[in-house]
């Protein structure tokens, strides 16, 4: 297995359209600030809702909660964050939402997992991927103007009897940095959750995660076990 660097965990919980009053979201803020987990230093309205957000040194960070009319979405990118502590945040988040906007349901979740891996062997990502994953010969590349600075697969996966989301899979490469492959996977799900299945939540986002690292670097191992540079 190769090391996994994760650099972005994202989440959008789907419900019912509200109107929010400011009241209710300076309350949601200040209960959520009470708790560790969801501690957002900042507060800002948006339209039809707020941004509650940590400050950060770095540039490209973002740690951001936003309650929006239709849809609660929790941002960690490039801010360290493990993925326990995603975990535990999201839970802590949708519970204390449930409990002081009163929302009724959650009518479908998105989660997405950016991570970034290594190759052991290529020296070479884009060649990794043009011969190893994709199958191009030598001269199928020359056969272009010029060589491509990028290259990945996308694929999408269907709901199935243990996994119950749908995932959409990348692969690629990145032009900033040629040794690096670059991976996402986003889970949809459209399965109702009540406040009292906050907890099915981490597991849909478990399943997300474990996609990427189980199935889409499995997939990347394997087709680099038969990569000859």
């Amino acid at each position: 297995m190769y090391p996994l660097r994760s650099i972005q965990f994202l989440a959008e919980l789907v419900f019912p359209g509200q109107q929010w009053q400011l009241p209710d979201l300076q309350r949601l803020h200040a209960k959520c600030f009470e708790r560790e987990a969801t501690r957002y230093v900042n507060f800002q309205l948006v339209q039809g809702g707020a941004m509650l957000a940590n400050p950060s040194q770095q540039q490209g960070a973002l740690s951001a909660a936003w309650i929006l009319p239709d849809r609660i979405r929790l941002q960690e990118q490039l801010t360290g964050l493990s993925r326990e502590d995603f975990e535990k945040r999201l839970d802590a988040f949708a519970r204390t939402a449930f409990a002081e906007l009163k929302i009724p349901h959650f009518a479908a979740t998105q989660f997405a997992v950016q991570s970034l891996a290594s190759p052991r062997v290529a020296q070479d990502a884009v060649d990794l991927m043009s011969r190893g994953v994709l199958g191009f010969t030598p001269q199928d590349a020359q056969e272009f103007e010029r060589p491509p600075l990028l290259m990945g697969v996308r694929m999408t996966f269907p709901t199935a009897p243990v996994d119950e989301g749908q995932f959409h899979s990348r692969i690629e490469t990145m032009q900033r940095d040629p040794k690096t492959i670059f991976l996402e996977n986003v889970g949809v799900f459209r399965t109702q959750i009540g406040e009292g299945e906050a907890g099915r939540l981490i597991a849909q986002f478990v399943q997300t995660y474990d996609w990427l690292r189980e199935q889409l670097l499995g997939f990347v191992g394997r087709c680099e076990g038969r990569y000859v540079p």
